[in-house]
Order: C-alpha cells, then structure tokens, then sequence
C-alpha cells in the first residue's frame, strides 16, 4: 500500500502548529494565566488545562515534524543515488536527519516538561526545538541550492535562505533579551504574567515577540517542502515471518 499525498505532511504541520498555539493562547488568556500580549508560547501551555492540550498537541506535531525530516532525507537520498552532485551532499543529509529528529524531540520535550515544573530540562527542549532546529534549515538550505536545478526552484531556495536566517536571528534575540529582561526585572522567579511599566518589560516584551517570529519561521520553513513533496509516495513498510 503506498500513500501518495505526502504533500499533505508539511501542509498539516502548517495548520498544526499555529492552531496549537492559538488554542492554548486563548485558554490561557480567558483564564487569566498570562497576559494577552505576546506571552512566551511555553506561558500559554503551563497551567491546567491548557498544559494538558499543548503537551499532547505538542507530541503529536513532534512526530509529524520528524516524519517530515525522514521524508526529506529519503528524498535526497534517492537523488543522491541517482545523480552526480558533489560528495558532501550525502554525509550532510545524514547530518540533517540527526538534527531534524533532535529538533522533534526537543518539541516533545518542551510540551512535557513546563517551565514551572522543570526548568532545565524546559529550556533544554527549546535549543533543542529553536536552535538545533535552526541548523537543520541551514543545512536543507545549502543542499537546497547544490541539487538545483534536479529538483526545486531558485525562489523556494531564497526563501528558505530568508528564514533559515530568521530562525537564527530570532532564537538568539529570544534567549538575549529574556537573559536580559531577567537581569532587569525585580522577580527571582519565572513569572508568566509580566504588566506594562514593570523593571524590564520592554526587553521581555522583545523576547516574547522574538520567539512567536522564531516559531513561525521555522514552521514556514517545513512547509516550503510542499511542492517538492508532490512528486513522492510513501511505501508501507512490509513484514515477514522468521520460522525455523
């Protein structure tokens, strides 16, 4: 049996994602757990019961992100068995494979474990998910314009290039300015609801904003896959008996 809409993948994760988010949001937002203006998306899914939808939501857009990942490689893959392109392509899409899957864990990991409960391993989920994640666009970026003109196009490669750039500049601006915003604000404490006019609000505000950007770049960036996708088709894998 094989599965001729893989297409459908990178779209799903488009709608995914933002309506994860918004959801959680406004939860948060009608039960007065955040404020409505640019809380960290992590804020949003924190307390009950919206912890609860983005945890699951979360891992469930994980594994979608990671069978995109696969997907891709498979692609190349095939390209690369097929064509003459240059020798660093195949041990490059081995690497983005590893880090497109360590970007989907670390999606899990951030919807697992809340901020609140779990710090550490909170924050280590979000590099994992933002900046490793960031490195994979690279990667499908450079190979992106070294397998052109087999397959793709100059326009879709350019705007990889565009947030590829705008996951690095905004993952950075993120962790920056909430270090900052941390340093300048008179709470010792992770707090989700930060008001106007209090010690650091502008750089908090900055950061929130930064990570919403961040976010959607990197989902943009998947979804970029769409077009290239519509030449393939997923195979189910086969099963056979071992009898002695």
């Amino acid at each position: 049996m094989s599965f001729e809409r893989v297409h459908y993948l990178p779209i799903l994760i488009s709608v995914w994602f933002p309506f994860t988010f918004i959801l959680t949001y406004l939860i948060a937002v009608l039960k007065n757990d955040v404020t409505p203006l640019f809380p960290y998306i992590s804020d949003t899914g924190t307390f009950t019961p919206e912890s609860c939808i983005f945890g699951q939501m979360l891992n469930l857009g994980a594994l979608l992100m990671a069978m995109v990942g696969y997907v891709r490689y498979l692609q190349l893959r095939d390209l690369i068995e097929n064509n003459e392109l240059p020798g660093n392509i195949e041990r490059l899409n081995k690497i983005s494979l590893i880090t497109g899957v360590l970007a989907a864990l670390g999606i899990s990991i951030v919807g697992n474990f809340q901020e609140y409960n779990a710090l550490p391993v909170h924050l280590t989920g979000a590099i994992l998910a933002f900046g490793v994640g960031g490195v994979y666009a690279s990667i499908q970026t450079y190979i992106s314009f070294k397998i052109h003109p087999i397959l793709g196009n100059k326009v879709v490669n350019w705007v990889r290039v565009i947030l590829s750039a705008s996951t690095f500049l905004f993952f950075f601006s993120t962790m920056g300015f909430a270090a900052a915003a941390y340093e300048a604000s008179d709470n010792d404490q992770i707090v989700a609801k930060w008001k106007h006019g209090e010690p650091g609000w502008e750089l908090h505000f900055v950061s929130t904003a930064s990570e919403w950007i961040l976010a959607f770049s990197l989902i943009s960036f998947l979804t970029t896959y769409t077009h290239e996708f519509k030449s393939l088709s997923w195979t189910s894998p086969s099963v056979k008996h071992k009898f002695k």
